[in-house]
């Protein structure tokens, strides 16, 4: 009987640091969340930040799309880039190996619409044509 008031204190403790834990992944998919939909807005996109099982089949194309299970985009943006069409007329940025904060997003946006503003005209039309 003597132990059992440290076997309590022990799970009091725990369940306090995953409650924090917990709280602060909120905050930080919250942030996220409305940091996307900002540039979304500075963007003129469209921001969704509902889960949607259709990338999986729309994007498949992308090798990106088709790690792991239960796969289902979130967050997502949309909107009329100046980018050039790659494969199945979409471009996929990605560095391969985690999703990109906002910042990073925007970063990587005007790195890529400079490179394809710099593409011969007769190279993405015939780009264009295979989309």
């Amino acid at each position: 009987m003597a132990g059992l008031p440290i076997i309590l204190i022990v799970v009091a403790v725990l369940a306090i640091v995953i409650a924090v834990v917990v709280y602060l992944s909120y905050l930080a998919a919250k942030r996220r969340r409305e940091a996307l939909a900002a540039l979304a807005g500075e963007l003129g996109w469209r921001f969704d930040p509902s889960r949607d099982q259709s990338h999986d089949d729309e994007y498949a194309h992308f090798e990106i799309f088709r790690r792991g299970h239960s796969r289902a985009a979130y967050n997502t943006l949309a909107g009329d880039p100046p980018t050039v069409d790659i494969e199945a007329g979409r471009c996929c940025l990605s560095d391969g190996r985690h999703r990109w904060s906002p910042e990073e997003l925007r970063a990587t946006l005007s790195w890529v619409i400079e490179f394809f503003d710099r593409w011969p005209d007769h190279v993405t039309a015939e780009l264009q044509s295979r989309g």
